[in-house]
C-alpha cells in the first residue's frame, strides 16, 4: 500500500495536483485498479463509467479521491480479518456495523460527509483489529468486556497500552487525515476529554461503536437508542429518528460494504 500511501501525503501537501496524483496512482496497477473500481461503485455517486485515473482525479475531486484511497486501506486491513475465527469474525463486523452506521448518520445530517465518517466507523477498532491478529488468545481476555467504553478502559491493564493511543498510532502511520486519528482516539473517552478541533468525528465513532456493540448482542433498536446519551445526538444534531434509521440498516449495510471493501 505504499502507493496509496504516497497519494495521501501528497493530498496533504498545499501544491498537489492531478498530474502529480495520477503519476503516483498509475505506477501501481493493482493500486489503479482498485481505485477504479471504488470509483464506479454506486457508493460513490459518481455517473458514467470511469475508465482512467486521470479522468477519477479530474471527476471526483480531492476530498473524495481521499475518501476512496482511504477505503482501499481498510479494504487491505479487512483481508486479514477473514476466517473462521469467532473473535476475527465479531471484530470485524463490529467496524463494518459502524461503518454503516457512520455513514447513514454523514448522509441524513446536514453536513452530508457520510464518505468521511464511514472511514471514521470502518477504522474506530483498528487496534483491535490488529491484536485479534496477532494474539487472538490474548485479545480473548478484552472481549469479555461488552461494553466497548469498558473494553477501552480497561485495555492500558490488559496489553501494557490503551487501545486509544494503539489506534492513533496506527492511523497516523497510514497517512489518515488528523480527524480520523482524533476520533479513533477520543470516542471511548468522556465528552469533557476531547481534544481536536472536530469533535463531531469523535462522537459518530461513539455513536456507531454503540451501535454495532448492540446489534451483535441483537438488541431491539429502541433500546438501542437509549444508549447514546443527549450530548452525543447534539453534537452530531441528529434526533432519535435519524438514530433509529442509521440502526436498522446495519444488516443490510454490512453487506454491501462486503461488497464494496472486497478485491475483485
Amino acid at each position: 500500500m505504499q502507493v496509496v500511501r504516497r497519494g495521501l501525503e501528497l493530498l496533504d501537501q498545499p501544491f498537489c495536483t492531478n498530474a502529480r496524483l495520477q503519476a503516483i496512482l498509475v505506477a501501481d496497477p493493482a493500486t489503479a485498479a482498485g481505485l477504479l473500481r471504488l470509483a464506479n461503485s454506486a457508493f460513490f455517486g459518481v455517473s458514467g463509467e470511469i475508465q482512467t485515473v486521470a479522468t477519477a482525479i479530474r471527476v471526483v475531486g480531492h476530498r473524495r479521491l481521499r475518501a476512496l484511497l482511504q477505503h482501499l486501506v481498510v479494504g487491505k486491513l479487512f483481508e486479514t480479518l477473514k476466517g473462521s475465527n469467532t473473535l476475527v469474525r465479531k471484530v470485524r463486523r463490529s467496524a463494518l456495523a459502524a461503518g454503516v452506521a457512520c455513514y447513514e448518520i454523514g448522509e441524513q445530517s446536514l453536513e452530508q460527509d457520510g464518505d468521511e465518517l464511514r472511514v471514521i466507523g470502518l477504522t474506530h477498532n483498528v487496534a483491535e483489529m490488529a491484536i485479534v491478529c496477532e494474539a487472538p488468545e490474548l485479545y480473548s481476555l478484552a472481549a469479555q468486556i461488552r461494553s466497548p467504553r469498558a473494553r477501552y478502559a480497561e485495555s492500558p491493564r490488559l496489553f501494557g497500552a490503551g487501545f486509544n493511543e494503539i489506534n492513533a498510532l496506527l492511523l497516523g502511520g497510514w497517512r489518515f487525515p488528523a480527524s480520523c486519528v482524533t476520533a479513533a482516539e477520543n470516542w471511548s473517552r468522556p465528552v469533557s476529554s476531547w481534544h481536536g478541533d472536530n469533535k463531531r468525528y469523535s462522537a459518530a465513532a461513539f455513536v456507531a461503536a454503540t451501535f454495532a456493540a448492540a446489534w451483535l448482542d441483537r438488541t431491539e433498536e429502541v433500546e438501542a437508542i437509549t444508549r447514546i446519551p443527549a450530548a452525543y445526538a447534539h453534537q452530531l444534531s441528529v434526533d432519535d429518528e435519524l438514530l433509529m434509521a442509521a440502526y436498522r440498516r446495519i444488516p443490510d449495510g454490512i453487506r454491501e460494504l462486503e461488497e464494496l471493501l472486497s478485491p475483485a
